[in-house]
């Protein structure tokens, strides 16, 4: 099962049981530049949830990505 980023986040490759991204700025588009690690919880659909503040306008955003 693939991963698909529901806000917050660029895919950056997905091999059906972990995914790496990048946290992404919604409000000014600024991309991280390290890359997170999310692991897939077993069979079914999950959410993965987590937030950060962005360096560039210091807006809190909220990072969604569903496996």
């Amino acid at each position: 099962m693939s991963a698909s980023v529901l806000s917050g986040a660029v895919l950056v490759s997905d091999n059906g049981s972990s995914a790496r991204y990048k946290e992404k700025c919604e409000s000014c588009g600024h991309v991280g530049s390290s890359t997170k690690n999310m692991n897939s919880s077993g069979s079914g659909h999950s959410t993965f949830s987590s937030s950060f503040v962005c360096p560039k306008c210091r807006n809190r955003q909220e990072v969604k990505i569903q496996h």
